[in-house]
């Protein structure tokens, strides 16, 4: 993992906050700066137009919707 090979000097690196917030980085002997100004990860559901379901397609990004606020919610971010 990147953040491991920054923890044994060897660089740098970018994480996203879902990484942090989930637990990536926990244990490790880091700095961890937020970066102002950075804009967020944009995610997507795609499938083919033809499969249909895009009722049910629409509940699975409901739920994640939810998953990621649930999340962040709760998050422990290091200091």
């Amino acid at each position: 993992m990147l953040a491991a090979l920054v923890e044994e000097g060897l660089g740098i690196t970018l994480l996203p906050d879902l990484a942090v917030a989930a637990g990536a980085v926990t244990g490790q002997r880091l700095s961890l700066m937020a970066l102002r100004g950075a804009r967020p990860r944009q995610v997507v559901l795609a499938w083919r137009r033809s499969s249909g379901g895009a009722e049910t397609i629409a509940r699975i990004g409901t739920c994640l919707a939810e998953a990621r606020d649930e999340l962040f919610t709760h998050a422990r971010w290091p200091s």
